[in-house]
């Protein structure tokens, strides 16, 4: 879907259609500054390029569920939710940006259902939750159930509903599009505007914007073995160093313990938190030796490192498929879950071994190996979204004071593709969709508030502020 036409100027353009994309255009479009101004009869032009059709964005494909410690199953407390992101990170993360994360967690998830998140139940009809790493109750004295899910297809669930609550709002979509250049002004200090390639009219599109925010997503295809799709190519992370600016964290990257054999493709966390084992050649139940208290649900760098401890001790197994190749996978066993609970909850999972192993969970042990899954780096931001960049000492792109912290004016990001540091050095499951959700919406309010301030469509501007064309 292109649109109808190229406007000569945008109030803002956000590139990219997953959680945090579509996230930003709703909390942009429902924010109080944007209403205010419709009702002065000011529309606000928005524009959403997405290089593939937005319900094919890789948010599809997460499985387990979204951390929140919204205490439906368990007692919780975003107090120990913000100390296990903490913690999870390695004591690398912002921890201002986490305590963000975890107190309006509660909140997102809710905002999510009421949107059309169809999330499992309780039996008293409550959002279901479940365990997954890392998370702890009482500042990590014992596992919670802090992930709410929708069986093992969470991703999907809040894609299609934060897309057809786009498609009422009237947002505007730029579907199969390519963003190949991001403008700056010849500072370097604000944002221009976009250069795009319409995939299917073979048109280059120069798209003026005071506003441009990228939600691109991560950059797993820079690894053989990755759960990510195709896609994810670290388009945004490539556009920001293309136009001058930094990456922050970039060599931090997570690996998910549980890739199916060589194919990469995830096996859920939830596999694990519903009773499946890992076990080694021996048959051993090995994850007691490393973190006695977790076990197969420590945080994922825990779990991973294990994994291969195991392989490197000559204790791996061998894809079935390549009996004769290399030892270098562990078991995971899920032969002690009910298969009739399995299918219920896990069904996901249990079509991804039967298709792509031949393996049936209920009765065989699966073959697994660590995963490259998500970059906890990326294009540096504010909690507001704002993409800033650090000015050294006689820099001409920011003030002279070596470690000035200089905001790119108009410039957002949000998602995978950026990093405002609540993962620090590893990503805690679930954390990730309420990363995208959260401060995909915190910088779409931004985005409002300055589009308040100066839109397009204003009769009062500065008629100085046109820039020309639109396309090229």
């Amino acid at each position: 879907m292109s649109p109808k036409h190229v406007e000569e100027m945008y109030d803002a353009v956000i590139v990219g259609a997953g959680a945090a994309g579509l996230s930003a255009a709703l909390g942009l479009m429902h924010s109080p500054d944007i209403e205010q101004l419709k009702e002065s009869g000011i529309e606000p032009k928005v524009l959403v390029i997405s290089k593939l059709q937005p319900l094919r964005s890789h948010t599809g494909s997460a499985e387990g569920g979204i951390a929140a410690s919204l205490g439906n199953v368990e007692q919780d407390d975003w107090h120990w939710h913000y100390y296990d992101t903490v913690k999870g990170g390695d004591w690398l993360v912002d921890q201002d940006a986490a305590k963000l994360l975890a107190e309006y967690a509660p909140q997102t998830v809710i905002n999510l259902e009421r949107m059309g998140v169809a999330f499992s139940r309780t039996d008293d009809g409550h959002i279901a939750q479940r365990r997954f790493g890392g998370h702890t109750a009482d500042f990590g004295k014992m596992p919670v159930r802090r992930a709410a899910y929708a069986a093992d297809r969470i991703g999907h669930q809040i894609l299609h509903s934060l897309w057809q609550q786009c498609v009422a709002a009237g947002i505007e979509f730029a579907e199969e599009w390519y963003v190949t250049d991001v403008v700056l002004d010849k500072s370097g200090s604000a944002v221009a505007g976009v250069v795009a390639y319409d995939t299917h009219a073979g048109v280059t599109h120069a798209i003026h914007a005071h506003n441009v925010m990228f939600a691109t997503g991560g950059a797993g295809r820079l690894f053989h073995t990755t759960s990510n799709s195709w896609d994810l190519t670290g388009d945004g992370m490539a556009l920001a160093l293309s136009a001058g600016l930094q990456l922050e964290d970039i060599e931090f990257v997570q690996f998910h313990p549980t890739g199916l054999a060589h194919t990469g493709i995830l096996l859920s966390e939830a596999a694990r938190a519903e009773g499946g084992v890992l076990r080694n050649a021996d048959g051993e139940a090995f994850m007691e030796r490393y973190a006695p208290e977790h076990r197969d649900l420590a945080a994922r760098d825990v779990v991973s490192r294990s994994i291969m401890a195991e392989i490197d001790g000559g204790r791996g197994v061998a894809d079935p498929k390549d009996p004769d190749g290399p030892k270098d996978c562990v078991w995971l066993d899920m032969t002690g879950i009910d298969p009739d609970h399995m299918n219920a909850v896990l069904p996901q999972v249990v079509e991804t071994i039967k298709a792509y192993a031949n393996l049936d969970p209920a009765k065989d042990m699966v073959p697994v190996k660590p995963t490259a899954h998500y970059t906890m780096g990326g294009i540096p931001i504010t909690t507001d979204g704002e993409v800033y960049r650090w000015a050294e000492s006689g820099s001409q792109n920011g003030d002279a004071d070596s470690g000035t912290r200089t905001v790119v004016e108009g410039l957002f990001a949000a998602g995978e593709c950026s990093c405002v540091s609540v993962h620090g050095a590893n990503r805690l499951g679930g954390n990730s969709l309420l990363d995208a959700c959260l401060f995909g919406t915190r910088a779409g309010e931004s985005l409002a508030a300055r589009i308040a301030q100066s839109p397009v469509d204003d009769p009062m501007r500065d008629a100085d502020a046109d820039d020309g064309p639109a396309e090229a």
